[in-house]
């Protein structure tokens, strides 16, 4: 597993690497100059006054790295405070170089950053959706993102547990850091579009980059990843978040609404029927017939809707139904519609439900049962 490629991506987009090089630093001084643009909104000039064989320039907007010993840039941002960073460099030995920049006024707000998955359980080759298209720059700065991600271990199934939760409510994510979740509305259009598998398509991270706010792919691999988010604006230092998300076989994962109907046929008295005619004692107990089945739930439900409904045939009829979970009663009643919370569905220690039709009057009586019933489908309470 790839367990320090965090680090390791923010090191490398905070800084420039020269691999095989010493490098000194040293305060600049007059190692460079800095001409400003002669209209707002133009091109800076950057020349450097010492002598070198190769330069490298940092000009401090997580975004921009030229070479040569003159260049010019037009930054995107209009205020804030930066550090250019010139390196330069003589057979292997590297000398660091560095100036502030004052941009406008010089006062630069910190941005908010929200990055969010259309999925927090996928299977293998479905298309999962990343966005950092909820984040925002009080100023409307130009936003930088890079991606990437990590195989955290295999989805192991485990008898459903509580977890804790993690990260910040959309709503009071602070200025400065990554909060990330599960999207609960449609994600914009996608930038930027991989093939094959997505974690290995992002395992070396992807440069910062105005241009990749919503990514999308598909895993061909079961397992538990992170996928992080380094996010930067123009002017504060980058910071980086992440988002876990389970990829199973799609036998593994089951339906969000699990739906259940149940229709038979009743005849009280007639041909027998299961429970024969009805008692003549108008105090005591009329069933005349009872239907019994039941069902099970693949994980604790959060909540549901019973209808049941009932026609005769040749006379007036009374029913009623009841689901029970244990000795838990879900729901009941006479016909109509009915709406439950996940009170009595948990199912940590058993999974069925049973539900009992009643017929307490009536001949031929044809009934139905419709349940529908929203699962908790949290893959990190079953993995």
């Amino acid at each position: 597993m790839r367990t320090s490629l965090l680090l390791l991506m923010t090191a490398l987009l905070a800084t420039t690497a020269l691999a095989g090089c010493s490098s000194s630093g040293n305060a600049g001084g007059g190692a460079f100059t800095m001409t400003p643009p002669a209209v707002a909104g133009g091109a800076y000039a950057f020349e450097a006054k010492v002598t070198a064989d190769n330069y490298t320039w940092d000009l401090g907007d997580h975004l921009t790295t030229k070479y040569g010993a003159s260049i010019t840039h037009a930054y995107d941002v209009k205020d804030g405070k930066l550090t250019v960073v010139l390196h330069a460099r003589t057979g292997k030995d590297t000398k660091d170089y560095s100036q502030s920049l004052i941009l406008g006024t010089g006062t630069n707000a910190p941005s908010t950053f929200i990055m969010e998955s259309s999925a927090n359980w996928t299977v293998t080759g479905e298309t999962v959706v990343f966005s950092a298209g909820a984040s925002h720059d009080p100023e409307g700065d130009a936003l930088r993102f890079s991606w990437s991600c990590n195989r955290f271990g295999n989805a192991e199934r485990k008898p459903i547990h509580s977890h804790a939760s993690f990260g910040l409510a959309f709503a009071s994510a602070p200025a400065g850091s990554v909060t990330s979740g599960l999207a609960t509305h449609p994600l914009p259009k996608p930038d930027v579009t991989y093939s094959g598998d997505l974690c290995d398509a992002l395992s070396t991270g992807t440069p910062l980059s105005t241009h990749a706010t919503t990514i999308t792919g598909a895993f061909s691999k079961t397992g538990v990843y992170d996928i992080y988010l380094i996010a930067a604006d123009p002017v504060h230092p980058t910071t980086s978040g992440s988002f876990r998300i389970y990829v199973t076989t799609a036998a593994e994962r089951p339906a969000l609404v699990q739906f259940n109907n149940f229709t038979d046929l009743f005849q009280g008295g007639v041909n027998g029927g299961l429970q024969g005619a009805c008692g003549n004692d108008p105090t005591g107990p009329r069933l005349c017939d009872v239907y019994t089945r039941t069902f099970n739930l693949p994980l604790n439900g959060l909540g549901g809707t019973a209808v049941f409904d009932y026609t005769a045939t040749g006379a007036p009829a009374q029913a009623k139904f009841e689901i029970k979970h244990g000795d838990a009663v879900v729901t009941g009643g006479d016909k109509g519609t009915y709406t439950f919370n996940g009170a009595n569905l948990g199912i940590t220690n058993n999974p069925a439900f049973t539900l009992t039709v009643t017929l307490t009057a009536g001949v031929q009586v044809t009934f139905h049962v419709n349940t529908a019933v929203s699962i908790d489908r949290d893959p990190a309470k079953v993995y």
